[in-house]
């Protein structure tokens, strides 16, 4: 019996591909490491860098922002890894908290595993609660920033909360009339390194600069204490970078 290769063409690609497994197989039994086994290929791969690795004088922060729909799966896993790898000195959330204008998926998809199904009415009164308690309190103990972005005006969330009651004294400080997320996340807006830097700034809502410096001139006039209040700007020193964050969401850039 015969055995017909074809045309030269062909011939040529049959020895060619023999040659080729012949010195696989050969340089396999040589070296036995050829084909790696996937899962010890990944135990032997470095974890990432811990803080030690860092150089003297040097530190790390954590920003990024935008965890509408996934922030209840990303946020903790962030706070997570860089807690473990990085140690960072604060974490900045650039602000769109939650969509507002429709409910977030991790949250519908939540209370589709309960059984349930969130309605929009329900969904605005927990947005805001939901991401405190699944994205800011995963980080622990590590200063959390917060910024206000676009989503965080858009209706209902523009309106000011039924508990803010307008008064001559909230005149003084327009952002809460002009979104809920002044008031909600006042204890982030003034956080102690916000406050402290506004303390030391003289950058009060009350009692005016003016009327500070025309106290000052008569002994007789106490000075009024400064009163610092929530704002949706702000910034603060630390390691010698200036940290600034500006209200561009409501419009109100201050005065300052």
């Amino acid at each position: 019996m015969k055995i017909r290769l074809g045309p030269p063409s062909l011939k040529i690609l049959l020895l060619i591909s023999v040659a080729i497994a012949i010195i696989v197989i050969v340089h396999y039994r040589g070296d036995k490491t050829l084909f790696k086994n996937e899962k010890t290929e990944n135990k032997q791969q470095p974890e990432a860098p811990s803080n030690t690795a860092l150089p003297a004088d040097s530190w790390r922060f954590i920003v990024s922002g935008d965890s509408r729909n996934c922030g209840d799966l990303i946020m903790p896993a962030i706070a997570a890894h860089s807690a473990k790898y990085f140690q960072p000195a604060f974490y900045w959330h650039l602000g769109d908290l939650r969509a507002i204008y429709m409910v977030d998926e991790d949250m519908a998809f939540a209370d589709e595993t309960d059984g349930h199904k969130l309605a929009c009415t329900d969904y605005v009164k927990r947005a805001w609660p939901d991401f405190i308690e699944h994205q800011i309190y995963p980080f622990g103990k590590t200063p959390f920033y917060i910024g206000i972005g676009n989503h965080e005006v858009i209706p209902p969330m523009d309106k000011p909360p039924a508990d803010i009651v307008p008064s001559q004294d909230n005149l003084i400080h327009p952002e809460i009339k002009g979104a809920q997320f002044t008031s909600r996340f006042a204890d982030w807006l003034l956080a102690p390194a916000i406050k402290e830097q506004r303390l030391k700034d003289r950058d009060c809502d009350a009692p005016s600069t003016a009327n500070q410096s025309k106290s000052a001139g008569k002994s007789n006039v106490p000075l009024k204490p400064c009163l610092i209040y929530p704002r949706n700007y702000y910034h603060w020193v630390q390691g010698g970078v200036d940290f600034i964050y500006l209200d561009n969401a409501s419009n109100v850039f201050g005065k300052t």
